[in-house]
């Protein structure tokens, strides 16, 4: 399954959000109250790097990403997260990369914050 996602401006300087239907569909967790949260483990596919990344309901829910092991997190680049049984993995695809325009018309046909449980490029 895969959860796509552009990088907005609160993306970059804050910290990024996550949709509800991505925490309780995608990740399987369910947060309740302000301030619940839960922590998955997600390897950046960037760098090789696995991290404890929590995901956290605030006002909004928000995943509390290492900016620093993705290449490109900037504003209208895309993240593109996959799951494989229990294991996710995150690539951030900028907007020069082969596969950006793929997933550019994914999100602009669609929606941001898309769920599919394929893709096929």
């Amino acid at each position: 399954m895969f959860y796509i996602k552009k990088i907005t401006k609160q993306d970059e300087t804050r910290t990024p959000l996550v949709s509800k239907r991505a925490v309780s569909i995608f990740f399987n967790k369910n947060l309740f109250d302000r301030n619940d949260s839960v922590y998955i483990q997600l390897t950046y596919t960037n760098t090789k790097k696995e991290i404890l990344t929590q995901i956290k309901k605030k006002q909004d829910y928000r995943i509390y990403l290492e900016k620093d092991y993705l290449e490109f997190f900037f504003e209208g680049n895309i993240l593109v997260y996959n799951k494989k049984e229990a294991e996710f993995t995150l690539t951030c695809f900028n907007r020069y990369h082969e596969e950006y325009k793929f997933f550019d018309s994914l999100i602009t046909s669609k929606g941001n914050n898309l769920l599919l449980e394929k893709l096929t490029l």
